[in-house]
């Protein structure tokens, strides 16, 4: 997937990759976090790259009615006319490219990371953690691309796919844009939340109730520790069977992934111990008495200790 010619050129490398699922440092909502090295481009712009801002529109004409920080149609093409950053630009091309492929993302307030010398950041929520990771890809592969000949070479690329969808391209393949949406509309529509659970994810947003997606279905998450709740489709305060009654399979991680959310208790009488509390013989566990048994409801007690309950 990466870049690999007889003279390679690591203009950029693809540090590392996370993605948030919750809450997390930079923000509340799910984010993805792309760390890079830019090399020589660290300080450029859209701006100080020949060429590189005509190009881009041609390929995704749908940028120029971007609102971009302005709020008003067409201030994208003004900000990349004026200079914007390309872990900025990665962003937006993230974000855009989920959008065209059926996903509904928004720019959510995020906290930027500390400054630092050798790595930028880029940061941007998703719907959907295939899409958006195999959505930087492709912002990533287009960016490479567009960018003239001396500064082409990304080396880590392949870190941002994921392990069990294929983006169908190698990376130094010609750009398909079109080729791409399709590819990335495929997997929302393969993995993205069915109608009724995403009004629900929608609106329990739109409340500012935090919520998590814990399988490939539609089984989600809302809110955290003893407020939480678990909703399949329309199915509220879903469940999936105990595990004695299910087979191996995507069931059976959900529900010890529910056992984990409150220390485990088990039931039954400590030993040494009758009903009620009141104190018995001390029997080692797992030890089988012989002998005689007592009658049931009679618990005989140690010597100079009287047994059973004794009226004052």
């Amino acid at each position: 997937m990466d870049n690999l010619n007889s003279e390679p050129r690591e203009t950029i490398k693809v540090l590392g990759r996370h993605v948030y699922r919750g809450p997390h440092l930079y923000g509340k909502t799910p984010m993805i976090h792309i760390k890079l090295d830019l090399g020589p481009l660290a300080s450029s712009t859209t701006h100080s790259l020949p060429g590189f801002v005509a190009k881009l529109l041609s390929l995704l004409p749908s940028l120029q009615q971007h609102p971009g920080a302005s709020g008003t149609p067409g201030g994208l093409v003004q900000q990349l006319q004026q200079g914007m950053p390309i872990t900025q630009l990665l962003q937006v091309l993230a974000m855009e490219l989920q959008c065209l492929a059926g996903s509904q993302v928004q720019l959510a307030p995020i906290r930027p990371p500390l400054p630092s010398s050798t790595a930028s950041h880029v940061l941007y929520p998703y719907a959907e953690e295939r899409l958006g990771l195999l959505a930087g890809w492709f912002a990533l592969r287009m960016v490479h691309h567009l960018l003239p000949a001396e500064f082409q070479g990304i080396r880590g690329s392949s870190r941002l796919i994921p392990s069990d969808v294929s983006p169908r391209a190698e990376f130094d393949d010609p750009l398909d844009v079109e080729g791409d949406i399709r590819v990335l509309n495929r997997i929302f529509r393969r993995y993205g939340l069915g109608p009724t659970t995403r009004s629900l994810v929608d609106e329990a947003r739109n409340r500012g109730i935090p919520w998590m997606r814990l399988d490939d279905q539609s089984l989600v998450q809302l809110g955290y520790g003893r407020h939480q709740h678990r909703i399949r489709g329309d199915l509220p305060h879903f469940k999936p069977r105990s595990r004695k009654c299910q087979r191996q399979g995507p069931h059976q991680a959900v529900a010890g992934e529910i056992q984990r959310a409150c220390p485990q208790r088990k039931s039954g009488l400590f030993a040494g111990r009758g009903p009620g509390g009141r104190r018995g013989p001390r029997v080692p566990t797992g030890v089988q008495t012989t002998g005689r048994q007592p009658r049931q409801g009679h618990h005989p007690a140690p010597d100079g200790h009287r047994g059973g309950d004794q009226s004052l």
